[in-house]
């Protein structure tokens, strides 16, 4: 029934993508709105699932290089019921002078668990962007710093992304291939969600990630993208006695409205 809900929604989405022009010109060309519903059969966090079967909504505001955003993340049934996770991130993007192939990404994200007695996580962000090139166009690399300040964490994350435009004159269509690894280094003991109440002791633990994914985008609307994407993530070098390795292969679907 909830899957049901969730296909109903992306379709009451759909039909509201034809908003009236007048109202779309009522917002500065400097502005811009992102909005998304989507479905993961698998949340996966940096190498480790979170819950199965999650709806996933998203807005993201935008007013020149800067951005503000909130991903949520709800489990659809009621075995990962008490995994519930909020993303509200902020940040500026911005090219390097002289330098036509490189930009920057700086920001910040709080990740609040509503069922974990308010549990509340502060991230700062540095990512370094390379792209814009003539010769393959489509195509991007970058390298993020990450630190969070609450359980101590640095996560270096360098990652390729490729996407082509097939200039289709009755739905166009892109693909998009993304890939990337990650180092988390853990120099706090923190405790783990999904231990017992009465077993929650902390540990430490530092490990590697990594992931890829391929995903189909079908824009049906000047303002409206359906998108579809299988997915891989792993951790490795991780304590698999206190957080047992998955096989973390999922698929996801969503629909996106852009002003």
């Amino acid at each position: 029934m909830k899957k049901k809900t969730m296909i109903l929604a992306l379709a009451g989405m759909v039909g509201a993508s034809s908003l009236p022009a007048q109202i779309l010109d009522m917002f500065p060309m400097e502005y811009g709105l992102n909005m998304q519903m989507g479905y993961e059969s698998r949340h996966v966090f940096r190498g480790f699932k979170q819950a199965d079967d999650v709806f996933s909504p998203h807005l993201e505001v935008s007013y020149g290089d800067t951005y503000f955003g909130w991903d949520g993340y709800f489990p659809m049934g009621s075995e990962d019921a008490g995994f519930q996770e909020h993303q509200f991130y902020a940040g500026i993007e911005f090219g390097i002078p002289r330098q036509r192939n490189f930009g920057i990404d700086l920001g910040t994200v709080v990740y609040e668990f509503p069922h974990q007695d308010g549990s509340r996580n502060h991230e700062f962000y540095a990512g370094l962007l390379y792209g814009n090139f003539d010769a393959v166009e489509g195509l991007e690399f970058s390298a993020y710093l990450r630190h969070d300040a609450d359980i101590k964490h640095t996560i270096f994350q360098p990652g390729v992304s490729y996407q082509y435009d097939f200039e289709n004159p009755q739905v166009p269509i892109r693909i998009r291939f993304d890939g990337f690894v990650g180092v988390l280094s853990d120099r706090k003991r923190i405790s783990n969600y999904r231990d017992p109440e009465g077993e929650r002791t902390d540990f430490k633990d530092s490990y590697n990630y990594y992931g890829g994914s391929a995903q189909v985008f079908f824009r049906i609307d000047p303002n409206a993208t359906l998108g579809a994407g299988v997915h891989y993530e792993d951790a490795i070098n991780q304590d698999e006695d206190r957080q047992p390795r998955d096989n973390n292969l999922f698929w996801t679907v969503n629909l996106t409205m852009g002003f």
